[in-house]
């Protein structure tokens, strides 16, 4: 259900709280409360069905053109993920970045030092979707799916698709029977029945627009609460302001 709350109007966009939009000290980003509560799920069969609802096609959007500096400067952000170049990354963020919404954190807070940790499969994720501008180019906010998210939508009973054609199964394993396919559009969580597989198994059970209850794989989804970066230009050049996920 749709949460009536006060917004924010940032960078031209009215963004309710409930989104979680990130800016804080009017010249950066607001901080909202994570919902920290993972969900765990049971195995449907094909016979369980929740309400149907219409396809919400989702358009990606990068506004960042081949010509652009930000591109550039992205493309070498996004080799220095993939090289885990903890220096690179700090060398680009700003000296007041925002790294949480609870109290403040280093990048060696999160671990950057290690190539492992888990701050680099988000960035990975976070930069391979497109970037909007903001500010005719001055700032830039990144994936889109945080600033072109329906605000009719609950984001946090909802998650976007970010590939073509994927698998839903009846349950969390590649092997159990397909029941239909998603591309790249918003789908629902099932929050109602929510009872035995961890949250981190890789697994997000979903209600199908049919109404079929079944599983996708986690690596195939976003949510629009999840981790989202700002960037300002400065002097010298573009500084990452903020990286963080929650609501």
């Amino acid at each position: 259900m749709f949460r009536r709350r006060a917004g924010l109007l940032i960078f031209g966009i009215a963004v309710p709280f409930s989104l979680g939009t990130g800016l804080y000290a009017a010249s950066r980003f607001e901080n909202v409360a994570r919902d920290e509560s993972p969900p765990s799920f049971s195995s449907p069969t094909p016979a369980q069905r929740g309400s149907t609802y219409p396809q919400r096609p989702f358009n990606f959007v990068d506004d960042a053109e081949s010509y652009h500096d930000f591109y550039q400067f992205r493309q070498q952000l996004r080799q220095a993920i993939r090289l885990r170049d903890a220096n690179f990354i700090r060398s680009i963020s700003a000296q007041d970045i925002k790294l949480t919404l609870g109290p403040p954190q280093t990048w060696s807070d999160l671990n950057i030092d290690d190539p492992k940790a888990p701050i680099w499969q988000e960035m990975d994720k976070t930069f391979a979707l497109g970037c909007r501008s903001k500010n005719k180019g001055e700032s830039w906010v990144c994936p889109n799916i945080f600033v072109d998210w329906n605000r009719e939508l609950d984001s946090f009973n909802y998650l976007v698709v970010v590939q073509d054609k994927v698998p839903v199964h009846t349950q969390a394993n590649t092997n159990e029977l397909v029941i239909g396919f998603l591309s790249k559009e918003i789908v629902k969580l099932d929050r109602e029945v929510q009872k035995g597989a961890p949250f981190n198994s890789g697994w997000i059970r979903i209600i199908h627009p049919n109404g079929q209850l079944g599983y996708i794989e986690k690596k195939f989804t976003y949510s629009p609460i999840g981790y989202r970066a700002a960037f300002e230009r400065v002097p010298s050049g573009w500084k990452l302001v903020l990286f963080l996920g929650g609501d």
